[in-house]
């Protein structure tokens, strides 16, 4: 993969993540905005953490969701591949046991017998 092509991945994966994390942190502030009344300082800064809060916790959510995603897909590969090296031990077992080697006989030792002394 060249440098462009991570480039424009990048820029394809921000823009992704933006348009499904923009529009949550939207409803969010409106519907924090329009249920609030602001008093002070403190009011906007209690806002502001909420909308931080809880855009990170829609953020987390669609990466959580896009992470499990990822390794549902990376297992069945992994399972699929798997299943192939298995097929192919089995070929080969089956290759080698085939093989016209001559097969030396087992010898059978003798225990000698104790001496007497």
């Amino acid at each position: 993969m060249d440098i462009k092509s991570k480039k424009f991945d990048r820029e394809v994966t921000l823009w992704a993540w933006l348009g499904r994390i923009a529009p949550m942190t939207a409803l969010l502030v409106l519907a924090i905005v329009s249920t609030t009344k602001y008093n002070d300082y403190t009011d906007i800064l209690v806002t502001g953490i909420a909308v931080s809060f809880g855009t990170i916790a829609f953020f987390w959510w669609w990466w959580v969701l896009r992470s499990v995603g990822i390794l549902t897909n990376l297992l069945d590969t992994t399972s699929e591949r798997f299943t192939e090296v298995v097929k192919e031990l089995k070929e080969i077992r089956k290759d080698v046991k085939d093989l016209p080697i001559k097969k030396i006989p087992k010898r059978k030792y003798e225990r000698k017998p104790k001496s007497q002394s």
